[in-house]
């Protein structure tokens, strides 16, 4: 193995989780960019990261929501997080890609959530109260 190989091998490797994560979220924004532009399902904020993950989750099966839990590993990744929940939605968002769910999580999304372009205020979203 050659030093550059080494040295590119040693860069990826020590390269933070959230890297993944954050280029996983990137990908999940173009796929709603590209699938539903005008429901703007980009614009959910804080608690709403939550209620989305519960409600696409519950559409997995069990042993598929396991291995989302094993790679998303939030409980540890996520242990530093002071306030709100967009690690657990960026994990949990690199463990779809990892699984191949990306693409069907974006589509899931683009059927569940209408938002306005003020971020948080939408008129669908997964299990409202009315």
């Amino acid at each position: 193995m050659s030093l550059q190989t080494l040295a590119c091998v040693i860069l990826v490797l020590s390269a933070p989780a959230s890297a993944s994560a954050s280029s996983a979220w990137e990908a999940y924004n173009d796929l709603l960019a590209k699938q539903c532009p005008s429901h703007h399902a980009d614009s959910i904020v804080g608690g709403q990261y939550l209620d989305l993950l519960d409600a696409y989750d519950s559409t997995l099966s069990q042993a598929v929501k396991k291995k989302v839990q094993i790679r998303a590993d939030i409980s540890k990744k996520c242990s530093a997080e002071v306030g709100g929940f967009s690690c657990e939605l960026g994990r949990s968002i690199e463990a779809y890609r990892q699984l191949g769910l990306l693409h069907n999580f974006a589509e899931w999304s683009c059927h569940h959530i209408r938002c306005t372009t003020d971020y948080g205020i939408c008129s669908q979203f997964p299990n409202e109260k009315p």
